[in-house]
């Protein structure tokens, strides 16, 4: 049976007025809770947040990321992850045993600019050099303030 609400969703166009407030890919930050807290909302431009006046408030409820947000954030509308940065897996385990891995889609292009202020085109945010999925992984600031960051160290071209 067709999904009545798709039925004039001919394309992820946000020019389409259909389309606009669409989240084909459900990228949007989906199972909000009441202890999530939204990010500082602005705009990356290479590796520098400009933030915005824009905000989001704490509290349940689903925020979709429409096709028209991926237009703005220079995104995919057809993929929910567009610089492939969930590339964590989650295992489960019964009884000592591996019964099953998944894709943890924690960092989808939705839930990177609402949840956790990352750049959905760069999959290292910071240009560290580390990725924003491994970052994600060890619990550390995926922008900024991260490991290695910590540790001072410094990436160096000598360009001839």
């Amino acid at each position: 049976m067709d999904n009545p609400s798709t039925a004039n969703h001919w394309a992820a166009n946000p020019l389409n007025p259909w389309d606009v407030n669409y989240d084909g890919d459900s990228d949007g930050w989906y199972g909000r809770t009441a202890f999530d807290i939204p990010a500082v909302q602005g705009d990356w431009d290479a590796r520098t947040f400009t933030p915005s006046s824009q905000v989001i408030q704490p509290g349940i409820g689903s925020l979709p990321f429409t096709n028209w947000m991926e237009w703005d954030n220079e995104t995919r509308p057809d993929l929910n992850d567009s610089d492939k940065d969930s590339e964590a897996y989650v295992t489960i385990m019964n009884n000592g045993q591996v019964t099953e891995h998944y894709k943890d889609f924690n960092l989808t292009d939705g839930r990177e600019v609402f949840k956790y202020g990352t750049n959905p085109s760069d999959n290292d945010t910071d240009g560290d050099m580390i990725p924003d999925w491994y970052e994600y992984a060890k619990a550390w600031n995926e922008s900024n303030d991260n490991y290695s960051s910590y540790l001072k160290i410094q990436v160096v071209c000598n360009l001839r």
